[in-house]
Formats: structure tokens, sequence, C-alpha cells
């Protein structure tokens, strides 16, 4: 999308927005309700942890990137029928307006505001959580409560890494944080992604382009190589 047309997205969107919102209130929700379940996961563990149960973690944080990235193509760029409506409500509050908000070419926010469109619900935080204590009961039963606990806490942290480095990927271009290393090389990828012509085929992660590189869909730009305006139809 052009300047122009992401600027006139702007200004209708934050028309609609509620006077409400709160941006503090959000992320703190995200992040203080994530944090204070992974400290609790790692806090209980039991004396007698093993390389094994560690190894849980970084297997959920595996599962975490092939979950990202099989969502965000599927459901974030591609209509859903059989989900009804919450497939539609997905892709609208994604390609409808998370892309139309910010365009390759305009990628920061311009006020803490903005950040209801750069961050999802706070209530998927609570999703997660949820879906981690389903998966721990299964592992509970098969390898023990503390590779249970791992696991659950790396796949919450998988969450919460997500939303931070999107987060970052959306800050102003000067930004402190945008000048570190991993976030300057993923926000480059992810900037890449908000290209029209390729956000529906390249560069699905956000936290490590794992499943990306898997899958063929890693695309890399040089950051010196200006990217052109593409226009191409929504599925």
């Amino acid at each position: 999308m052009t300047h122009n047309s992401v600027q006139a997205f702007r200004k209708t969107y934050r028309a609609q927005m509620s006077p409400r919102y709160s941006p503090w209130s959000h992320i703190g929700f995200v992040f203080s309700v994530g944090g204070l379940f992974i400290i609790l996961c790692l806090s209980n563990l039991s004396g007698d942890v093993t390389v094994s149960d560690l190894l849980m973690s970084g297997v959920a944080l595996i599962l975490f990137n092939v979950g990202e990235y099989f969502v965000h193509r599927k459901l974030g760029h591609k209509k859903q029928h059989w989900l009804k409506r919450v497939g539609a409500l997905f892709y609208q509050r994604h390609t409808g307006d998370h892309h139309s908000f910010f365009g390759h070419q305009s990628m920061a926010g311009e006020s803490r505001m903005d950040w209801r469109v750069t961050f999802f619900p706070a209530w998927l935080v609570l999703v997660i959580i949820a879906l981690a204590m389903m998966s721990g009961v299964a592992i509970n039963q098969l390898m023990g409560v503390n590779a249970s606990r791992c696991f659950m806490s790396g796949l919450v942290f998988g969450y919460v890494l997500y939303e931070w480095l999107h987060f970052c990927y959306h800050l102003p271009d000067d930004h402190w944080l945008v000048a570190l290393l991993w976030i300057k090389q993923m926000r480059h990828l992810h900037r890449i992604h908000h290209d029209r012509g390729h956000m529906q085929s390249k560069n699905f992660n956000l936290t490590f382009p794992l499943t990306d590189i898997v899958m063929g869909t890693f695309l890399w730009v040089p950051m010196t190589e200006a990217l052109k305006d593409h226009e191409s139809p929504c599925e």
C-alpha cells in the first residue's frame, strides 16, 4: 500500500476506536499474565530436573514456531469459511486491519493508541495458556510434571516473545530497540512481508524464520534495495 492510502486507513480506523481503549492496560495484561504463568511453572519445578525436562521448553518453542507460521498464513491471510465467524474475524483483523494500517513503507505506529492494531486482543494470552495447560496434562502423564511445566512455560514464552518482537517491528525507525541486531534483521523480514506483493506468500514467522525456511517461504531482500509498491488482491 502507498503511504497516502495507509494514512487514509489510519484516520478511519482511529475514528472508530473506543475512547475507553487503554494501551497500557492492553500490553500490561498480556505481559503480566503471560509472565506470571511462566514464573509459576518454573518456580514449581522439583529438585530432580533432567536434561530431557529442560529440552521440552525447546520442543515447545519449535512447536510454537510451526503454529505461528500456519496460523499466520492460513488464518491471517486466507478466508477460512469452515471456521465461519472466528475465521472471518481473524482474517479481518489481520489482513483487513493490520496490513492496511501498516504498509511496508509505513511500518511505524504514530501513538500508543496504535498498539491496538499491533497486538492481538488481550484475552488471547488466556487461550494460549489454556492450550498450554491441556498439552501439559498429556505430557505430565507421559514424561512427568517437570517436563510438563517446562513445556508449558516454553509455549507461553513463545507467545509473549511473539507479541514483544512484533511490537518492536512497528516502532519508529530511530527507536533504540530497532537498532538491536536480531530485532533489526527480523523487522526487515517483517517489512518484506508487509509488501502487498509478498504478504500472502513470504515471511510468516515473526520470532525466528525456521518454518519459513523449511516451507520455502523465506525471502530476504537487501536492506539497501527499495521495495516497490505492489497491489495484489486478497484471497
